[in-house]
């Protein structure tokens, strides 16, 4: 993984921490190498503690899009296999939201119940909860 690609994997997971605190949570996340595959590190983000979940496939932030959706989708894959937490959820329809991000949009919170709706963009979830 290049310097830069680990940038913008930090980056991203500023905007979903952000996304962590605005839902209530108060978990601290990083991202941190949690081994190594083929003599190439192999990125998580874990918790604060250390714990990770490495289900999904590493992260690889080749772009700023695809590390904003590889950090939400590891967040969330983290909640539900370590903490058995599904998060984030829909404030209107209380189920939990999916990370989408079609060709050509940027990765958002969608709630799939009934017809679907757009809940807020990945990073955004603080401006429906405002302090």
């Amino acid at each position: 993984m290049t310097a830069q690609a680990l940038g913008r994997l930090k980056d991203a997971l500023v905007l979903v921490q952000g996304d962590v605190f605005a839902s209530g949570l108060s978990f601290r996340l990083a991202v941190r190498s949690v081994g190594s595959f083929r003599d190439r590190p192999v990125y998580h983000v874990t918790l604060e503690d250390g714990r990770f979940y490495g289900g999904m496939g590493r992260l690889e932030g080749e772009t700023e899009e695809d590390a904003l959706a590889e950090v939400a989708e590891d967040v969330q894959d983290l909640f539900a296999e370590v903490l058995n937490i599904a998060w984030p959820d829909c404030a209107v329809h209380n189920r939990g939201l999916h990370m989408l991000c079609p060709a050509g949009s940027s990765p958002a919170w969608w709630c799939y119940f009934g017809e679907g709706h757009l809940v807020a963009p990945v990073g955004e979830l603080s401006a429906l909860n405002p302090s």
